[in-house]
Parts: structure tokens; sequence; C-alpha cells
């Protein structure tokens, strides 16, 4: 992987909160943006139970390129595993919720998480993303999914516009 020329700006025009990460370009149609987080997973292994990446992104419109995708290694020297190639999703403006299942994914192909697992986010082409192509990210989670179903459910005070929803979990927190 590997990007000129490409930016990343904040846009107000976020799922919640104040901004979004923006994969845009120049006026330039070769400009390639690159988001990477690199997070230190190295006390989790694909027996922790799901480790799940979720994020919303929303197409700005633009033209299909094959780098417009989302990568995924166990560490910074792994090879790239594509999880997501955003140029295949439903072209709209609204936002989108993915999500992954990285323990398999990395288990899968003999990777493993380490103090440096990475997630890439790629997007070619020129234009802005406010009037045309880019790709906006917000929300990124990477999260344990061994959360506890809670127990003892209760609904109460409902009323036509609203639920007061309340119980125990089996788990700690």
């Amino acid at each position: 992987m590997g990007g000129n020329l490409g930016v990343i700006g904040f846009d107000t025009d976020s799922i919640m909160g104040a901004h979004a990460a923006v994969l845009t370009g120049t006026s330039r149609l070769s400009d390639t943006s690159q988001l990477m987080l690199t997070a230190n997973m190295s006390s989790y292994t694909s027996a922790s139970g799901p480790i799940v990446l979720s994020f919303f992104y929303k197409d700005g419109g633009d033209s299909y390129n094959a780098p417009d995708k989302v990568w995924v290694r166990g560490s910074n020297v792994d090879s790239w595993i594509e999880i997501l190639d955003w140029s295949n999703t439903t072209t709209n403006k609204f936002w989108t919720l993915a999500s992954f299942r990285l323990d398999s994914i990395l288990s899968a192909n003999s990777q493993s998480f380490s103090a440096s697992t990475q997630v890439l986010w790629s997007r070619y082409g020129g234009g802005a993303y406010q009037y045309v192509g880019g790709l906006a990210i917000d929300e990124v989670l990477i999260s344990d999914g061994a959360c506890a179903a809670p127990s003892t459910f209760v609904a109460s005070s409902v009323s036509s516009s609203s639920v007061v929803l309340d119980w125990a979990g089996s788990g700690s927190a």
C-alpha cells in the first residue's frame, strides 16, 4: 500500500459527534488517500472470543478504483488482508455500518493479534468529498464481543413516545 498526494480531512457531516474522517483528493485524478489505525491488541488471541471491528462509512459517489478498499493485518509486518471492497457496496450518500470479526479473519489467514495490529482505509481519485467522491469514516470501534447477555429485562413507564428499559448484566464491566 502506498499513496501520494491524497488528503485526509475532518468534516462536520458525521454520524455522531462533531466530525468524521474523510479521505479526499486534490484536483488530480491520481491521488490515493489512506487512513491507518494501529492498535495494541497483544493481549488478545483468536481464542479470546469474538473481536469485532465496526465503523460507519459513506461513499461520496466517485468512480470506483482498485484501491477503494479496507484491509487489516495482525502486525505491521504481516500481509494485508482485504476485508471490504467498498466500490462493490451500494452507491449512496448515506451512512452504512460495516462490521467484521477480526479474530476469525486473522486466524483464517494465519495471522495473530499483536502490539501493531492495523486497519487501513484507502480511497483513490481526485475531487473533494463535499462535491464529488471521497470516503467518510466515523465511529470506528474494536470491541470484545464477549459481552454477557442481559437478564431480568424489564420495560416500564411505557407511553406512546418513550419507554424505560432496565436489566441486570450477568458479567462484570
